[in-house]
């Protein structure tokens, strides 16, 4: 997701492989980032602009199209979901604030996003808070024998 190239850089990855050799990718779709909320129309908004903000944001889910497009083997693809049940420890993965120059960018206003961050908060004092995501398992297998 931190590269702005994936194609290159899996690339690079298949060419330091033996043939016959696997690749393992572990990558998520932020896009795909659900977070429980009243206002959804929000966190379609922060993903638009957080995209800007990720060289990849969709770099689990156009994996396999990356490697088939190199000429490699897929050999499985995983989704698998994982969820954050506490507001602390979502921040540890995801900085909300990290979106926040691109909201208002977008016209967003800032008081909208202070009273997303602010629900966040009640959400989970109350232990409501939820948010779920996905991420892919790609396994590449470089043609030819060892």
């Amino acid at each position: 997701m931190h590269v702005g190239e994936p194609q290159s850089a899996l690339a690079e990855l298949a060419r330091v492989t033996r043939p016959g050799g696997r690749i393992v990718l572990v990558e998520p779709d932020h896009r795909r980032l659900a977070i429980d909320t009243d206002d959804p129309g929000f966190v379609f908004a922060f993903l638009t602009g957080f995209a800007r903000a990720l060289a990849n944001i969709s770099a689990g889910l156009r994996a396999r199209s990356d490697a088939v497009q190199l000429g490699l083997h897929v050999e499985h693809v995983e989704p698998l979901t994982y969820q954050f049940r506490s507001l602390s420890e979502f921040w540890k993965v995801f900085d909300l604030e990290a979106g926040r120059p691109f909201l208002l960018e977008d016209g967003v206003p800032a008081e909208r996003f202070d009273a997303f961050l602010a629900e966040m908060a009640r959400r989970d004092c109350e232990g409501r808070f939820l948010a779920v995501g996905v991420m892919y398992i790609v396994v590449i297998e470089k043609p030819g024998t060892s």
